[in-house]
């Protein structure tokens, strides 16, 4: 009855929670093309914005070789590692309240 669709809602909701935290925590990895390579432009000079923005045109290339392949040939994951200890951290504390 009820029950059973409250269970329903709370289980779908909890878990489109920690999708939407896994997100938005990737983002904010500082690097191109990333959100987080904002961030860490407002801490660059002036003068290194040129290379900053040459860089960038051609991050996203890099960044999925780094995601995907190095993880798959080195066995090592550190993106899993960074998402475990942040989105698992907070979603653990969400999930007790």
């Amino acid at each position: 009855g009820l029950s059973a669709l409250g269970y329903y809602i709370w289980y779908f909701g909890s878990y489109f929670t920690m999708i939407n935290l896994c997100l938005a925590l990737f983002n904010l990895i500082p690097t191109p093309p990333l959100d987080g390579a904002s961030l860490l432009a407002l801490f660059l000079p002036r003068s290194a914005m040129p290379t900053y923005y040459k860089i960038q045109q051609y991050s996203m290339f890099f960044f999925l070789l780094v995601v995907l392949l190095i993880p798959y040939m080195i066995g090592f994951d550190i993106f899993g590692i960074y998402l475990k200890a942040t989105d698992g951290n907070i979603s653990s504390f969400l999930l007790t309240l």
